[in-house]
């Protein structure tokens, strides 16, 4: 049974009604990694961001539902959904400079957590702390609880961000490219913690990012996203065996390790976009049926999904 469902989840501008996600449906199994791909402005961080209701000014929910533990979390109050925030399902940004409080101690900041959502504080709070600290591989924990962030190097201060997420022992992590800022080594380090997370208490984890390689590693099934849509859905290494959306295989065409690929190049005409299908306008498969109606999300063959015409 999925740990947590969204169903034609569909967000965007209130004042003009311009729709950036469209009718995004996925599901995250127990224990599962679930990787997120896609370029910039393709919406994966702002499904990240609508799960938790943490939408940015301006934006606004169309529909669609965020079923978890048998809620649907867009029609709970706030008051409500902050109790799930960081206890059930934390999120983790790009950035943990700008998400930690520059002022506060990381020994502060982590004990607003316990207290608020454990309702503990004092020695038995900082005892927590620094076994948190310990799992998630920081060296002398009970001195880096006395600095403030700016004295931690990148890769410790994504960690302390890992721990402060992981504290209340939730039963999801967003990770929002977790590793982008960070150079490979430590890249590989903040991987390593969050697969054994994964392995040793089950965290399921959604992972987002525009790095082939690292979901090849990493992810148990990947959603591809392109203009606030799915195009494609699959176990990891189905994907990378066969892709079957045009714009999957185009993003495969960049990656060192795949080969043996039929070449897809851009049109370099100008086409109107006058179709219902998002990858109209680049598609060198496009096809008539693109101008009359939708593409739906199918499966095609066992646990792998497609929006496209050419798999009806």
């Amino acid at each position: 049974m999925a740990l947590l469902k969204i169903k034609d989840l569909t967000v965007g501008i209130k004042q003009t009604g311009e729709k950036i996600l469209k009718g995004i449906s996925f599901s995250l199994n127990p224990s599962e990694i679930l990787g997120i791909l896609g370029e910039s402005g393709s919406g994966k961080s702002l499904t990240a961001l609508s799960i938790l209701k943490l939408l940015p000014p301006g934006l606004s929910y169309f529909k669609g539902q965020v079923l978890f533990e048998e809620k649907n979390l867009l029609e709970l109050e706030e008051r409500e959904v902050n109790k799930i925030r960081g206890k059930k399902i934390s999120i983790i940004f790009q950035d943990p400079l700008s998400s930690l409080n520059p002022v506060l101690t990381i020994e502060e900041q982590m004990e607003e957590i316990f207290q608020y959502h454990l309702g503990i504080k004092g020695k038995k709070a900082k005892d927590l702390m620094i076994r948190t600290l310990k799992e998630v591989g920081i060296p002398d924990p009970e001195f880096r609880l006395r600095n403030y962030p700016h004295e931690l190097s990148g890769g410790l201060r994504q960690r302390v961000m890992i721990a402060m997420a992981i504290a209340c022992s939730p039963k999801i992590l967003i990770a929002d490219e977790p590793t982008t800022a960070l150079d490979l080594t430590i890249q590989m380090q903040v991987l390593e913690l969050l697969k054994s997370l994964n392995q040793e208490k089950g965290l399921s984890i959604i992972f987002i990012t525009h790095d082939l390689g690292i979901l090849r590693w990493f992810a148990h099934r990947i959603l591809v996203f392109y203009k606030g849509q799915i195009l494609e859905i699959a176990p990891t290494e189905k994907l990378f065996k066969n892709p079957l959306h045009p714009y999957t295989k185009l993003l495969f065409n960049s990656y060192p390790g795949r080969e043996e690929l039929e070449d897809l190049n851009l049109w370099t005409q100008e086409r109107l976009d006058q179709s219902l299908c998002p990858f109209y306008t680049k598609c060198a498969m496009a096809c008539k049926e693109s101008l009359e109606r939708e593409p739906k999300l199918r499966e095609v063959e066992p646990f792998h999904f497609v929006r496209c015409f050419l798999y009806e």
